[in-house]
């Protein structure tokens, strides 16, 4: 994309945990030609077609990265699928019917790995999307998730927009959720790992520690998600993760975050639960993954409990 065309992005979901790692990236390698907005659920609710349209007739992109879901963990996922696919799929209809009709140029959404079939082959790739149902526990989710795409070519094929998507691997930074029900799966072991170690109690984790996971530190994937808003011009969905053949053992991720937190690894507990998904193939990533990405802020609760306090970093090697 030629840097000289001018582009007002705005970026739904601006406040959460990738939506923060954009603004920092763009603040650290701004473009004159190039205008930001980041907008959050203070600014318009994207279930509501009329403040859809509103705050998009505000702001008048050209640009839009479409973050913003409804969005946790396993927990809220399975009690709450109805809500998941319904509250998601209004958010996504009412973003991309606004960007055809006010002419947007190119819409870059964020899906996730849970929309891959639950029983597939391995290792995943871009391909396998509609090959078979997710995963039971957040089936909502996952096909609300999984119909940006289907949205996207029928955008495509009917009114040749340019909608296109994303898919990150687990991501972890700054900004992060630690919330055990709503959060991801980095911030919500270290939570338990602090719990465990103010209590006294085993650290309890979910399945046998044996499957692969790949991680992308949110700082990368927001130089990813750029790359694909700048110049990525396929409506095919992309794999965005880290340093490839550096996927993580859960068991080793278990072990590392207790390093830090100083627990034995013989507290830590396995339940015999669901060990999900395998990881996805060769994706797109940063050469920089290996050397400085996978840095993240060890947290814990401040004492006066207000919010998470960065005290210590860690590295996922």
């Amino acid at each position: 994309m030629a840097d000289a065309e001018e582009m007002v992005v705005v970026v739904t979901g601006g406040t959460g945990l990738v939506g923060q790692a954009i603004h920092t990236v763009v603040e650290q390698n701004s473009r004159s030609n190039e205008k930001w907005i980041f907008l959050s659920s203070k600014d318009a609710d994207l279930k509501s077609a009329t403040e859809t349209r509103a705050v998009f007739e505000k702001h008048r992109p050209s640009h839009v990265i479409h973050l913003a879901a409804m969005v946790g963990g396993l927990y809220r996922n399975m009690k709450y699928n109805c809500d998941f696919l319904r509250f998601n799929q209004l958010m996504n209809d009412n973003v991309l019917e606004t960007c055809k009709e006010l002419k947007v140029k190119k819409v870059v959404s964020c899906l996730s790995t849970c929309i891959f079939p639950d029983k597939t082959p391995y290792p995943i790739d871009e391909t396998m999307i509609h090959n078979g149902p997710p995963h039971h526990s957040n089936f909502g989710y996952s096909m609300a998730k999984r119909m940006i795409d289907v949205m996207n070519q029928a955008y495509h094929t009917q009114y040749g927009c340019n909608f296109t998507s994303v898919i990150p691997t687990n991501v972890y930074g700054p900004h992060d959720n630690f919330n055990l029900e709503d959060g991801h799966v980095l911030p919500g072991l270290i939570h338990k790992t602090y719990t465990a170690k103010k209590n006294g109690t085993p650290f309890t984790v979910w399945g046998t520690g044996k499957p692969l996971r790949q991680f992308v530190y949110s700082l990368d994937l927001a130089k990813l998600m750029i790359w694909v808003l700048r110049d990525y011009n396929e409506i095919t969905p992309i794999i965005l993760s880290g340093e490839f053949n550096k996927d993580k053992v859960y068991g080793y991720v278990h072990t590392k975050i207790c390093e830090h937190a100083w627990l034995t690894i013989a507290e830590i507990l396995l339940l015999a639960c669901p060990s999900g998904q395998q990881p996805a193939k060769q994706a797109t990533c940063l050469e920089e993954s290996a050397q400085c990405a996978a840095a993240f802020m060890f947290s814990q609760p401040l004492p006066d409990k207000k919010g998470w306090c960065c005290c210590r970093m860690f590295l996922i090697k």
